[in-house]
């Protein structure tokens, strides 16, 4: 099966940026790790307690140099992994 080429704009997932004690981390982000290159953030689930609270769970994409996807969230993995590229990730990676 061939390698599915998209851009960004066309990926079926917004990106999310996480806050986390007054430091704003990006949603689509470059690694600073060497396991791979390029990363994704997406909102997995949200959920509110009737007292207030509330509980947020990201899921993440994780993308080698070319921009192919080699891990996504478990739900996600058989659809993307290894079979989609995301040809402009580098120009909006932070």
């Amino acid at each position: 099966m061939p390698i599915k080429e998209i851009k960004l704009k066309d990926f079926p997932f917004k990106s999310v940026h996480m806050d986390f004690l007054g430091v704003c981390s990006p949603g689509i982000y470059r690694s600073l790790a060497g396991k791979y290159v390029y990363g994704i953030r997406i909102l997995d689930s949200e959920t509110r307690s009737r007292t207030g609270g509330s509980s947020i769970r990201y899921g993440y994409f994780e993308l080698d140099e070319t921009g192919l996807i080699t891990k996504a969230p478990r739900d996600l993995q058989k659809q993307y992994a290894k079979k989609v590229r995301i040809t402009d990730i580098a120009k909006h990676a932070i």
